[in-house]
């Protein structure tokens, strides 16, 4: 699963750049990303703490999916 996520990584700013976005603005949109990553990532291991590992995979596989989409 990780080498998919970094196959992906690596073309979605040629795709983006192919799209007509300014190289600002993808980077800006990897800084956002980031940016999310750090203020979900606090929450996110509060919630598996308390929900356990199992239903927290569950529930993010949701997520998982509309992010690939």
């Amino acid at each position: 699963m990780n080498f998919g996520e970094s196959l992906i990584n690596i073309f979605v700013p040629i795709y983006l750049f192919n799209q007509g976005y300014e190289i600002y603005h993808i980077i800006i949109f990897y800084f956002l990303v980031s940016f999310y990553f750090l203020v979900f990532s606090y929450s996110g291991a509060k919630l598996v703490g308390k929900i356990g590992e199992k239903h927290s995979i569950l529930i993010s596989t949701i997520f998982l999916i509309t992010y690939y989409l």
